[in-house]
């Protein structure tokens, strides 16, 4: 990207029950911003409480480069039958309504259990076409269009969005996107996520799988180049029950104002999910293991 002086726009969404993580995603944002832009950040707001809101907009309060903005949308949301699935509440289809109500021509819009690694400015120029928005490709996209059984040829992740406002709002997507989950409720498995990705088919620009690297407890893996981390699992780096290295994590973390008390063990799923994630990271290491299992189920 040549020329840095203009804005750049991002967007988060987060409820009071995810403000900590909102903002150590902000943190490792700002700070891996390079100079020579306005850095605009808009939080679609599901009711994160005024005293979160003000630490929040602390950790840009001396930079005269970024400035933070909050947008409410809870009433939006329960205006409309929006299925929750799992860990997956009303606040995961708020990024659907990101093109609506931030007046921009293109928005990058982040979830809010991810590290930043790298500077967004070249990510944010990303060449759009006529395409409407740009994403990543779920590592077993093969697997989960199976697993639909439908004419899906392509499935992304919704983490990271960049938005092609201008056409987004042009065709209605947002109402066609809440049309499609009121009316096949069947075809729903991960909430907003199968919405983008039947009515957005052929028209999703692939961006490299480093803007979006999924860990799964995974994290020793190789991360040494991936520009952004993306926590999906139920555990979070946050929970104290998280059964991994928080190391890259903790660094931004420390950066933010929570820095003494980021980590809870407030976790809304049954002891046995937790037990049974440790378990799967012990188990990957075992030597051989892999391989015997998939002779014993006949797998190739």
């Amino acid at each position: 990207m040549n020329d840095r002086n203009q804005t750049i726009t991002i967007s988060l969404a987060a409820d009071d029950n995810y403000a900590i993580p909102l903002g150590i995603t902000i943190c490792s944002i700002v700070a891996n911003k390079k100079p020579g832009y306005l850095l605009e950040i808009f939080v679609i707001d599901g009711g994160i409480s005024q005293d979160n809101q003000n630490k929040i907009k602390s950790i840009t309060s001396e930079r005269a480069d970024v400035k933070i903005y909050f947008l409410p949308i809870e009433s939006s949301l329960n205006e409309h039958q929006l299925p929750e699935i799992g860990h997956l509440k009303k606040m995961a289809y708020a990024r659907l309504f990101v093109p609506n109500i931030i007046d921009r021509e293109r928005i990058l819009y982040l979830d809010s259990d991810m590290i930043i690694r790298t500077d967004l400015a070249d990510l944010f120029a990303t060449n759009l076409d006529n395409m409407l928005l740009a994403a990543v490709a779920e590592p077993k996209a093969g697997e989960l269009i199976k697993q639909r059984g439908s004419n899906l040829t392509e499935y992304y992740n919704s983490g990271l969005l960049l938005f092609n406002t201008r056409l987004w709002r042009q065709e209605n997507l947002t109402q066609k996107c809440l049309d499609f989950i009121k009316s096949y409720p069947e075809k729903i498995k991960l909430a907003d996520q199968d919405a983008l990705n039947y009515l957005g088919q052929g028209r999703i620009v692939r961006l490299n799988q480093n803007f979006n690297y999924e860990i799964v407890y995974n994290e020793p893996e190789q991360i040494k180049d991936q520009a952004i981390l993306h926590y999906i699992a139920d555990l979070k780096p946050w929970h104290k029950q998280y059964p991994n290295s928080v190391k890259e994590y903790r660094k931004y973390a420390e950066l933010s104002p929570w820095k003494s008390n980021w980590r809870t063990s407030k976790v809304d799923f049954k002891t046995t999910s937790r037990i049974w994630g440790k378990t799967k990271l012990f188990l990957k290491h075992i030597p051989g293991l892999k391989p015997l299992v998939k002779k014993i189920l006949g797998r190739n």
